[in-house]
Protein backbone atom coordinates (compact mmCIF):
# COMPACT_ATOMS: atom_id res chain seq x y z
CA UNK A 1 0.00 0.00 0.00
CA UNK A 2 1.37 3.61 -1.04
CA UNK A 3 2.17 5.53 2.11
CA UNK A 4 1.03 9.39 1.94
CA UNK A 5 0.30 9.96 5.82
CA UNK A 6 3.66 10.26 7.56
CA UNK A 7 7.49 10.17 5.47
CA UNK A 8 10.98 9.58 7.38
CA UNK A 9 12.75 11.91 9.20
CA UNK A 10 16.63 12.48 9.50
CA UNK A 11 18.30 10.44 12.61
CA UNK A 12 20.42 13.57 14.48
CA UNK A 13 23.31 10.29 15.40
CA UNK A 14 23.82 9.59 11.77
CA UNK A 15 24.22 10.84 8.43
CA UNK A 16 21.64 7.69 7.00
CA UNK A 17 18.22 8.30 6.87
CA UNK A 18 16.03 5.90 9.05
CA UNK A 19 13.96 3.74 6.80
CA UNK A 20 10.20 4.40 6.74
CA UNK A 21 7.93 2.70 8.69
CA UNK A 22 6.51 1.00 5.26
CA UNK A 23 10.12 0.01 4.67
CA UNK A 24 10.47 -1.49 7.77
CA UNK A 25 7.33 -3.21 7.53
CA UNK A 26 8.32 -5.73 4.99
CA UNK A 27 10.75 -8.05 4.78
CA UNK A 28 13.56 -8.37 1.57
CA UNK A 29 11.05 -10.66 0.01
CA UNK A 30 8.48 -8.39 -0.20
CA UNK A 31 6.44 -10.43 2.89
CA UNK A 32 5.11 -8.71 5.66
CA UNK A 33 7.43 -8.20 9.11
CA UNK A 34 5.68 -9.67 11.55
CA UNK A 35 7.92 -8.70 14.10
CA UNK A 36 7.04 -4.89 13.84
CA UNK A 37 6.77 -3.93 17.52
CA UNK A 38 2.99 -3.64 17.63
CA UNK A 39 3.25 -1.40 15.25
CA UNK A 40 0.39 -1.83 11.53
CA UNK A 41 2.03 -1.16 8.75
CA UNK A 42 -1.99 0.53 7.79
CA UNK A 43 -1.26 3.08 11.21
CA UNK A 44 0.33 5.76 9.40
CA UNK A 45 -2.31 6.07 6.98
CA UNK A 46 -4.54 9.07 7.44
CA UNK A 47 -6.84 10.36 5.66
CA UNK A 48 -8.91 13.31 6.42
CA UNK A 49 -11.55 13.33 9.14
CA UNK A 50 -10.44 9.85 10.14
CA UNK A 51 -8.59 6.32 9.85
CA UNK A 52 -8.80 4.67 6.16
CA UNK A 53 -11.06 1.41 6.40
CA UNK A 54 -8.24 -1.04 7.36
CA UNK A 55 -7.25 0.62 10.15
CA UNK A 56 -5.25 -1.06 13.37
CA UNK A 57 -7.63 -3.32 15.90
CA UNK A 58 -10.16 -1.39 18.36
CA UNK A 59 -10.18 1.39 15.42
CA UNK A 60 -12.90 0.20 13.14
CA UNK A 61 -12.75 1.93 10.24
CA UNK A 62 -16.29 2.64 9.84
CA UNK A 63 -15.98 4.83 13.02
CA UNK A 64 -14.57 8.07 10.89
CA UNK A 65 -17.24 8.32 8.32
CA UNK A 66 -19.80 5.96 9.98
CA UNK A 67 -22.90 6.70 8.32
CA UNK A 68 -24.63 5.36 11.21
CA UNK A 69 -22.56 8.54 13.12
CA UNK A 70 -21.34 11.18 11.25
CA UNK A 71 -24.06 11.40 8.60
CA UNK A 72 -26.98 9.06 9.91
CA UNK A 73 -29.88 9.94 8.14
CA UNK A 74 -32.02 8.59 11.09
CA UNK A 75 -30.57 11.43 13.64
CA UNK A 76 -28.61 14.30 11.15
CA UNK A 77 -31.05 14.81 8.34
CA UNK A 78 -33.73 12.70 9.78
CA UNK A 79 -37.03 13.29 7.53
CA UNK A 80 -38.84 12.37 10.64
CA UNK A 81 -37.79 14.68 13.45
CA UNK A 82 -36.19 17.68 10.98
CA UNK A 83 -38.73 18.09 8.06
CA UNK A 84 -41.79 15.98 10.08
CA UNK A 85 -44.72 17.08 7.75
CA UNK A 86 -47.09 15.53 10.32
CA UNK A 87 -44.96 18.37 13.38
CA UNK A 88 -43.47 20.71 11.18
CA UNK A 89 -45.57 22.02 8.19
CA UNK A 90 -49.28 20.32 9.23
CA UNK A 91 -51.40 21.97 7.59
CA UNK A 92 -54.61 20.08 9.17
CA UNK A 93 -53.92 20.20 12.92
CA UNK A 94 -56.32 17.85 14.72
CA UNK A 95 -59.82 19.54 15.22
CA UNK A 96 -59.34 22.43 12.62
CA UNK A 97 -60.89 21.71 9.21
CA UNK A 98 -59.82 23.47 5.95
CA UNK A 99 -60.94 26.78 5.26
CA UNK A 100 -63.85 26.80 1.97
CA UNK A 101 -62.06 27.91 -1.23
CA UNK A 102 -62.53 31.01 -2.23
CA UNK A 103 -66.06 31.47 -4.44
CA UNK A 104 -67.83 28.16 -2.35
CA UNK A 105 -70.73 29.15 -0.72
CA UNK A 106 -71.11 29.51 2.75
CA UNK A 107 -71.67 26.09 4.97
CA UNK A 108 -74.62 25.97 6.80
CA UNK A 109 -73.89 26.18 10.46
CA UNK A 110 -77.17 24.95 11.40
CA UNK A 111 -78.18 28.11 13.61
CA UNK A 112 -81.69 28.99 13.57
CA UNK A 113 -81.76 32.32 12.02
CA UNK A 114 -85.69 32.54 13.02
CA UNK A 115 -88.72 33.01 11.78
CA UNK A 116 -89.06 35.78 8.64
CA UNK A 117 -91.72 38.04 9.01
CA UNK A 118 -91.50 41.05 7.09
CA UNK A 119 -94.12 41.24 4.42
CA UNK A 120 -94.98 44.49 1.58
CA UNK A 121 -98.15 44.90 0.35
CA UNK A 122 -99.10 45.63 -3.43
CA UNK A 123 -102.02 47.79 -4.14
CA UNK A 124 -105.69 46.56 -2.76
CA UNK A 125 -108.51 44.95 -5.09
CA UNK A 126 -111.96 45.28 -3.40
CA UNK A 127 -114.02 42.11 -4.16
CA UNK A 128 -117.72 42.31 -5.20
CA UNK A 129 -119.83 43.28 -1.97
CA UNK A 130 -123.19 40.73 -0.92
CA UNK A 131 -126.40 42.93 -0.27
CA UNK A 132 -129.11 44.88 -1.81
CA UNK A 133 -129.81 47.73 0.26
CA UNK A 134 -127.55 51.37 1.05
CA UNK A 135 -126.51 51.76 3.93
CA UNK A 136 -125.59 55.12 6.26
CA UNK A 137 -122.21 54.20 7.24
CA UNK A 138 -119.40 52.60 5.49
CA UNK A 139 -116.58 50.73 7.33
CA UNK A 140 -113.30 49.81 6.25
CA UNK A 141 -110.64 48.81 8.65
CA UNK A 142 -107.23 47.33 8.07
CA UNK A 143 -105.27 44.44 9.53
CA UNK A 144 -101.42 45.89 10.14
CA UNK A 145 -99.12 44.98 7.98
CA UNK A 146 -97.69 41.41 7.95
CA UNK A 147 -101.09 40.54 9.22
CA UNK A 148 -104.40 39.48 7.13
CA UNK A 149 -108.14 37.95 7.60
CA UNK A 150 -108.83 35.30 8.61
CA UNK A 151 -111.77 35.07 10.87
CA UNK A 152 -114.69 37.42 11.79
CA UNK A 153 -116.93 37.67 15.31
CA UNK A 154 -120.07 39.87 16.37
CA UNK A 155 -123.68 39.76 17.68
CA UNK A 156 -126.52 38.76 15.51
CA UNK A 157 -130.21 39.28 16.05
CA UNK A 158 -131.74 36.29 16.90
CA UNK A 159 -135.36 36.57 15.82
CA UNK A 160 -134.30 38.04 11.93
CA UNK A 161 -130.69 35.91 11.76
CA UNK A 162 -128.72 39.15 10.48
CA UNK A 163 -125.31 40.64 11.75
CA UNK A 164 -125.65 44.04 13.91
CA UNK A 165 -121.87 44.26 14.34
CA UNK A 166 -119.07 42.48 13.88
CA UNK A 167 -115.22 42.57 14.37
CA UNK A 168 -112.75 41.23 12.00
CA UNK A 169 -109.68 39.06 13.02
CA UNK A 170 -106.43 39.34 12.18
CA UNK A 171 -102.91 36.84 11.90
CA UNK A 172 -99.85 37.34 11.92
CA UNK A 173 -97.92 35.75 8.59
CA UNK A 174 -94.29 34.18 9.18
CA UNK A 175 -92.26 32.14 7.23
CA UNK A 176 -89.56 29.33 8.48
CA UNK A 177 -86.53 30.08 7.77
CA UNK A 178 -85.89 26.35 7.40
CA UNK A 179 -89.14 25.00 5.97
CA UNK A 180 -90.15 27.99 4.30
CA UNK A 181 -93.25 27.08 5.19
CA UNK A 182 -95.73 30.26 5.81
CA UNK A 183 -97.25 30.05 9.42
CA UNK A 184 -99.97 32.14 11.17
CA UNK A 185 -100.14 32.69 14.53
CA UNK A 186 -102.95 35.02 16.52
CA UNK A 187 -102.85 38.97 15.39
CA UNK A 188 -105.35 41.70 16.31
CA UNK A 189 -108.86 42.22 16.37
CA UNK A 190 -110.28 45.61 14.45
CA UNK A 191 -112.47 47.49 15.61
CA UNK A 192 -116.24 46.51 15.84
CA UNK A 193 -117.90 47.40 13.32
CA UNK A 194 -122.20 48.40 13.12
CA UNK A 195 -125.06 50.75 13.22
CA UNK A 196 -124.08 54.43 13.17
CA UNK A 197 -124.66 56.27 16.56
CA UNK A 198 -127.56 58.29 17.26
CA UNK A 199 -129.76 59.51 15.57
CA UNK A 200 -128.99 57.33 12.89
CA UNK A 201 -128.62 54.53 14.47
CA UNK A 202 -127.98 52.62 18.09
CA UNK A 203 -131.57 51.98 18.41
CA UNK A 204 -133.44 49.59 20.74
CA UNK A 205 -132.13 45.90 20.87
CA UNK A 206 -134.04 43.61 18.47
CA UNK A 207 -136.80 41.59 19.68
CA UNK A 208 -136.10 38.48 20.95
CA UNK A 209 -132.56 39.54 21.65
CA UNK A 210 -128.99 38.93 20.33
CA UNK A 211 -126.17 36.14 20.20
CA UNK A 212 -122.60 36.39 19.90
CA UNK A 213 -121.06 34.17 16.54
CA UNK A 214 -117.67 33.86 14.81
CA UNK A 215 -115.63 31.32 12.91
CA UNK A 216 -111.96 31.38 12.00
CA UNK A 217 -110.14 29.48 9.17
CA UNK A 218 -108.11 26.41 10.37
CA UNK A 219 -104.52 26.94 11.53
CA UNK A 220 -102.17 28.33 9.25
CA UNK A 221 -105.28 29.37 6.44
CA UNK A 222 -106.26 32.82 5.71
CA UNK A 223 -109.49 34.32 4.10
CA UNK A 224 -108.97 34.33 0.21
CA UNK A 225 -112.74 34.87 -0.39
CA UNK A 226 -116.65 34.28 0.99
CA UNK A 227 -120.45 33.82 0.26
CA UNK A 228 -123.11 35.08 1.63
CA UNK A 229 -126.91 35.81 2.30
CA UNK A 230 -129.12 38.38 2.34
CA UNK A 231 -132.82 39.06 2.23
CA UNK A 232 -135.19 41.39 0.47
CA UNK A 233 -135.70 43.54 3.81
CA UNK A 234 -131.99 44.04 2.97
CA UNK A 235 -129.86 42.54 5.76
CA UNK A 236 -126.66 40.27 5.32
CA UNK A 237 -127.21 36.73 7.08
CA UNK A 238 -125.27 33.79 6.71
CA UNK A 239 -121.27 34.30 6.15
CA UNK A 240 -118.71 31.53 4.93
CA UNK A 241 -115.35 32.26 4.82
CA UNK A 242 -113.09 30.52 1.85
CA UNK A 243 -109.93 29.82 3.49
CA UNK A 244 -106.57 28.59 2.11
CA UNK A 245 -103.01 28.00 3.32
CA UNK A 246 -100.25 29.99 1.79
CA UNK A 247 -96.82 29.05 0.17
CA UNK A 248 -93.84 31.29 -0.79
CA UNK A 249 -92.82 31.15 -4.26
CA UNK A 250 -89.34 30.02 -4.48
CA UNK A 251 -89.08 31.39 -8.02
CA UNK A 252 -86.77 34.17 -6.98
CA UNK A 253 -89.14 37.19 -6.39
CA UNK A 254 -90.78 36.25 -2.79
CA UNK A 255 -94.58 36.45 -3.60
CA UNK A 256 -96.98 34.44 -1.72
CA UNK A 257 -99.61 32.04 -3.15
CA UNK A 258 -102.24 30.64 -2.11
CA UNK A 259 -104.28 26.86 -2.48
CA UNK A 260 -105.90 24.19 -0.75
CA UNK A 261 -109.14 26.35 -0.20
CA UNK A 262 -111.68 24.72 2.78
CA UNK A 263 -114.41 26.59 4.19
CA UNK A 264 -115.89 28.06 7.54
CA UNK A 265 -119.17 29.02 8.43
CA UNK A 266 -118.73 32.24 10.84
CA UNK A 267 -122.04 32.91 11.73
CA UNK A 268 -125.59 34.32 10.89
CA UNK A 269 -128.59 32.22 10.40
CA UNK A 270 -131.80 31.83 8.04
CA UNK A 271 -134.58 34.24 8.00
CA UNK A 272 -137.89 34.08 9.29
CA UNK A 273 -140.10 31.98 7.06
CA UNK A 274 -141.40 34.71 5.08
CA UNK A 275 -138.21 36.24 4.33
CA UNK A 276 -136.60 34.52 0.96
CA UNK A 277 -132.62 34.54 0.65
CA UNK A 278 -130.72 35.50 -2.00
CA UNK A 279 -127.55 33.71 -2.02
CA UNK A 280 -124.17 34.88 -3.62
CA UNK A 281 -121.89 33.31 -6.04
CA UNK A 282 -118.50 32.19 -4.72
CA UNK A 283 -117.04 35.71 -4.42
CA UNK A 284 -112.98 35.25 -4.81
CA UNK A 285 -110.13 37.89 -3.81
CA UNK A 286 -108.17 38.20 -7.24
CA UNK A 287 -105.32 35.19 -7.85
CA UNK A 288 -102.92 36.67 -10.43
CA UNK A 289 -101.36 37.81 -8.39
CA UNK A 290 -102.72 36.11 -5.57
CA UNK A 291 -104.32 38.53 -2.89
CA UNK A 292 -105.20 38.06 0.21
CA UNK A 293 -108.25 39.49 2.53
CA UNK A 294 -106.51 42.58 4.72
CA UNK A 295 -109.23 45.23 5.17
CA UNK A 296 -113.11 45.38 5.54
CA UNK A 297 -115.60 46.78 3.26
CA UNK A 298 -119.02 46.61 5.20
CA UNK A 299 -122.04 48.94 5.10
CA UNK A 300 -124.47 49.12 7.96
CA UNK A 301 -127.74 50.43 8.40
CA UNK A 302 -129.40 52.15 11.94
CA UNK A 303 -129.97 47.72 12.70
CA UNK A 304 -127.79 45.47 10.98
CA UNK A 305 -125.10 44.97 7.89
CA UNK A 306 -126.79 45.14 5.12
CA UNK A 307 -123.79 44.97 2.95
CA UNK A 308 -120.86 42.63 3.50
CA UNK A 309 -116.88 42.64 1.46
CA UNK A 310 -113.70 42.70 1.71
CA UNK A 311 -109.97 44.46 0.35
CA UNK A 312 -107.08 41.81 -1.11
CA UNK A 313 -103.97 42.78 -1.30
CA UNK A 314 -100.65 40.62 -2.94
CA UNK A 315 -98.38 39.72 -0.50
CA UNK A 316 -94.57 39.55 -0.90
CA UNK A 317 -91.74 38.63 2.02
CA UNK A 318 -89.00 41.20 1.53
Amino acid sequence: MTSSGLVGSSDAGGSDAEPTKDARATLPDGSPNSDTEGEDATQDVAVDGGFEADGPPGIDGTSGVDSSHGVDSSHGVDSSHGVDSSHGVDSSPPGDSAPPAEGAPPVDSGADTGPLTMFARGATIATPSWGDRPGSSNDNDTCPVGEVIIGFQGIISNVNGFWIDMTAVCGALSVDSGTLAVNVSPGVNLQSEGPPPPPMGGGPPPAGGTASVGGQCAPNQVMIGFTAEDTTAGHVHQITLDCAGLTLNQGGNGSITWGNVSTVFVGGTAPPANQPENVSQDIRCPDNPPAIAVETNNVFDATGLVSFGVECSPLTLQ
